[in-house]
């Protein structure tokens, strides 16, 4: 008997986290969105056991303590808080691989990294030019914080930090130019 009333009670709580996932929205296309997510939330969850779901769902959908959570499912605390860390744990991994697997089918173009730090380096000189040194500091150290030995970005930071502390410093119409 306690079998069934606790399988009754699941399936319930299944009923009540679908209507709490539920929001409303400002448009058809967040609409769209909210309901794309409830639904990888909910399949990811349905991965999980039946253990963990009910934890995770009173705890987090509910917003019933352990202790209630404890008594409950006639359980220790001590057991529902290593339940809650097991199935945090377990539904992390698997919204990691549902969004691992939805990304992988969109690569990024081979051209994309080459494509940000040119335009990163454009933006920068701009900065540079219109003697914003500051800016320009921040987005040359944007490139060199990713790409250490990046030639072209040290030097417009070596400009800007130079020009910065030094106000009658201009810099040349092209700061790019090798001599």
């Amino acid at each position: 008997m306690p079998y069934v009333w606790r399988r009754q009670q699941a399936e319930r709580l299944s009923e009540v986290m679908e209507e709490k996932l539920v929001t409303p929205s400002a448009s058809p296309e967040d609409d769209l969105v909210t309901r794309e997510t409830r639904h990888e939330a909910l399949v990811a969850l349905g991965g999980l056991s039946l253990s963990h779901q009910q934890v995770l769902t009173l705890f987090y959908l509910e917003g019933l303590s352990l202790k209630k959570i404890a008594a409950f499912l006639d359980l220790s605390p001590q057991a529902v808080n290593q339940r809650l860390h097991r199935a945090r744990s377990q539904l992390k991994k698997e919204m990691l691989t549902m969004v691992e697997e939805m990304l992988g089918n969109r690569k990024l173009p081979e051209d994309f990294s080459a494509e940000v730090i040119q335009s990163a380096l454009q933006r920068g000189q701009e900065l540079l030019e219109e003697q914003r040194w500051i800016e320009a500091k921040a987005e040359f150290r944007k490139i060199t914080s990713t790409i250490g030995q990046h030639l072209d970005a040290q030097r417009g930071l070596a400009l800007a930090l130079d020009a910065r502390w030094m106000p009658c410093w201009t810099v040349t119409a092209n700061p790019w130019m090798r001599s």
